[in-house]
């Protein structure tokens, strides 16, 4: 396989996707080539990805066939770790971040069934859904000089 430096962008792509059969792969691609164009070759060097609680915790959600989901969401996890390994001498950081149980567009549907939202609710400490603004101050960390040392690890929000 070699290094992830030696893949094409399409190969990104599919690394990223694997088992999220509701990612638009072209954008996902071009998300990443962006984010890795912009990165490289500045002094704060930081990628960010984004993962899921479901990468590491059994949900016993509702939806009982998750597996693609949970096995798509830990590979990203890895893949932070093998990314962190490969391009630290270089310093970039590539970090995780891990929402927890979040209502976007995307999961509106999923959260507006009340049987989900009241088991939701029932499995977060502050029993409430997340919004996406809720993992702003992990991204502003990850980012700043705060994390200058940290490289690899996953923040779970």
């Amino acid at each position: 396989m070699g290094s992830i430096d030696s893949y094409e962008p399409t190969m990104l792509a599919i690394v990223a996707a694997v088992g999220l059969p509701r990612i638009n792969a072209t954008k996902y691609k071009a998300d990443a080539a962006a984010q890795l164009a912009r990165t490289i070759g500045r002094r704060n060097r930081s990628i960010r990805v984004t993962s899921s609680i479901a990468s590491t915790f059994a949900l016993g959600a509702p939806p009982e066939k998750l597996s693609r989901y949970v096995t798509a969401k830990a590979a990203l996890l890895g893949l932070t770790r093998a990314l962190a390994a490969e391009w630290g001498g270089r310093g970039v950081r590539v970090n995780a971040i891990a929402p927890g149980f979040v209502l976007t567009d995307l999961t509106r549907k999923l959260w507006s069934d009340p049987t989900m939202q009241a088991w939701g609710q029932a499995n977060t400490p502050q029993r409430r859904l997340g919004v996406p603004d809720d993992m702003v101050g992990a991204a502003i960390f990850l980012a700043s000089q705060a994390a200058a040392f940290m490289t690899g690890q996953t923040l779970y929000v």
